[in-house]
């Protein structure tokens, strides 16, 4: 005889196998919404030009994001866009007036104190290192020399923690996580295919921080592939949008993000389920690489250029790396002198008096400059103290991976540590991509752990 139903005013209740299937459509008819949504805002790019396309889907993520305080999973697809466009959004909408450049930034941080009760109950080591440098690099404003510069620093830091929350309330089911890696992709590819188009007509923007915008779609796509195996075609459908996304990062020139973008590419052909899902996806990745490849030649012989620069031996080191080798050797001079920090935001003005005294640096003698590495940054600014936290931070991530029985988990684990170790090398804290993936890490390599005490409190009561 079966079980008996639960009769709620004559009619049985919906089983917990059925009110699952109907939050799985409505995962999957949210994100074919956004997707939509996406195609339609760039296909208006002829008509209302690059920016107002930007500031369309800008506008349209803080909508999301802000109705994520009632609705957390339409709040993680806002969150998800807000992060792909940051870069751009910073160089061709943020300029000034009511639009500042840290508009995101103070959003994060608002959304953060909403969520306070989240915070508290928050018991993953990561956040819990993260939170701790963030606190470091608040106190050691006091003594700082640079406290705009510093104020930066840490607001970029604790706005990393905002993100992860939004994973933490939205991301609850494998559908919003596949969803969230397909809409990035898509956001990403046709924003990179419209910014070649048009880019003549846009301002300068760094090929760094431009770079970004693919990268940040490429750990979307690696943090939503496990969820993919189960879908016929999710796996090679991300894979085809992989492969656009890497062109891109290529494209800009960046040399650190596409050495980083390749790191994503390794783990998505590993992580890939079946051999023949794996011959489809690399098609489809082939294909897309060779229409962009011949589309964009000119695009294509400045990337190389920029690639080949480093092993041009008629250029100083300086030169070849951009300024970079002059500002890590400064960095070390500034720790061996101060072991314990001159205090967050200080580094810019302590270059300015060490660059000025030293005949052999040649990049931006005499002129305050950023560190351009969070390593060195914190190094310089707040001793030994700033740099074990992060490096137990990052390194963090990798541990708790090997802990995991899961495959998956462990190559998730290994990437979130490398990518961030080496973005940290030729980045500070700004990019909201490397927040993203560490954000959506730190769900997923505790989200069993999570639902095991769950499951411990309720068969003890304490929560239903």
């Amino acid at each position: 005889m079966s079980a008996p139903s639960l009769v709620l005013g004559g009619e049985a209740a919906p089983s917990p196998v059925s009110r699952a299937s109907a939050a799985d459509a409505w995962d999957d008819r949210r994100g074919q919404a956004f997707v939509a949504f996406i195609v339609l805002a760039w296909m208006l790019a002829p008509i209302a030009g690059f920016r107002a396309v930007l500031i369309l889907l800008t506008v349209a993520g803080f909508a999301a994001a802000i109705a994520g305080i009632w609705r957390p999973a339409i709040g993680l697809h806002g969150i998800a866009i807000l992060c792909v466009l940051d870069a751009g959004a910073r160089v061709f909408i943020f300029t000034g007036g009511l639009l500042r450049y840290n508009t995101f930034n103070y959003w994060l941080v608002i959304a953060l104190f909403l969520f306070t009760p989240v915070v508290l109950r928050m018991r993953s080591v990561h956040f819990r290192l993260h939170l701790a440098l963030v606190l470091l690099l608040v106190c050691e404003l006091l003594m700082s020399d640079g406290l705009a510069d510093g104020l930066e620093h840490a607001l970029n830091a604790s706005a990393g923690l905002a993100v992860t929350i939004y994973f933490v309330r939205g991301a609850r089911r494998p559908g919003i996580w596949y969803w969230i890696g397909v809409q990035s992709a898509v956001l990403a590819a046709l924003g990179g295919l419209a910014f070649q188009v048009y880019k003549t007509s846009l301002p300068p923007i760094n090929p760094n921080a431009w770079s970004a915008f693919g990268v940040t779609a490429l750990f979307a796509i690696c943090l939503a592939f496990p969820s993919a195996a189960g879908r016929p075609k999710g796996q090679p459908l991300l894979l085809g949008l992989a492969a656009a996304d890497l062109l891109w990062v290529f494209l800009s020139g960046s040399r650190g993000n596409t050495l980083i973008a390749l790191c994503c590419a390794v783990y998505l052909l590993v992580a890939t389920r079946g051999v023949g899902r794996r011959v489809i996806g690399l098609g489809m990745a082939f294909l897309v690489a060779m229409a962009i490849w011949t589309t964009f030649p000119v695009v294509r012989e400045n990337a190389f250029a920029r690639v080949a620069k480093l092993t041009d031996e008629q250029r100083s080191l300086s030169n070849r790396t951009s300024g970079r080798s002059d500002l890590v050797r400064g960095a070390w001079i500034v720790f061996v002198q101060h072991p314990f920090g001159v205090g967050t935001g200080g580094f810019p003005t302590a270059w300015r008096e060490l660059s000025a005294q030293d005949p052999t640096i040649e990049y931006g003698r005499g002129i305050e400059r950023a560190a351009h590495s969070a390593w060195m940054k914190l190094l310089a600014e707040n001793g030994v103290p700033g740099f074990l936290m992060l490096a137990a931070y990052v390194l963090s991530f990798a541990v708790a991976g090997m802990r995991r029985r899961v495959v998956h988990l462990r190559r998730l684990g290994l990437l979130v540590t490398i990518a961030l170790a080496t973005a940290f090398l030729t980045t500070e804290f700004q990019s909201k991509g490397l927040w993203f993936l560490a954000g959506g890490a730190t769900v997923l390599l505790h989200a069993p752990l999570q639902m095991a005490e769950r499951a411990r409190a309720v068969r003890s009561g304490r929560v239903r």
